[in-house]
C-alpha cells in the first residue's frame, strides 16, 4: 500500500507565512554555503525532531516546532 502525501495549499502557506512576518528568500545559485545551511536545518529538525514527533493539527505543530526552531537558532553549540 502507498502512502499519500498531503499537498501544501500555497494560499495558506503565504497566509500563515504573513501572518508570523516570514519573508521568502532565494538563496543566489551556485552559491553552497547558503544552500548548506538550509539543507542542514531541515536534516537535523528532521531527525531531532519530525521523526519523533506526531500533530493532531496544524496549529499543534506550529506551537511545537516554534521552540525548537528558536532552540536550533539560539542555544549554544
Amino acid at each position: 500500500m502507498r502512502a499519500t502525501i498531503p499537498t501544501w495549499n500555497v494560499n495558506v502557506g503565504s497566509q500563515e507565512s504573513r501572518k508570523d512576518r516570514v519573508r521568502h528568500l532565494k538563496s543566489r545559485p551556485h552559491h553552497p554555503m547558503t544552500l548548506g545551511k538550509i539543507e542542514r536545518f531541515w536534516k537535523t529538525i528532521w531527525e531531532e525532531f519530525l521523526v519523533r514527533a506526531q500533530f493532531d493539527s496544524f496549529e499543534s505543530a506550529r506551537e511545537r516546532v516554534r521552540p525548537w526552531v528558536e532552540h536550533y537558532n539560539y542555544a549554544p553549540y
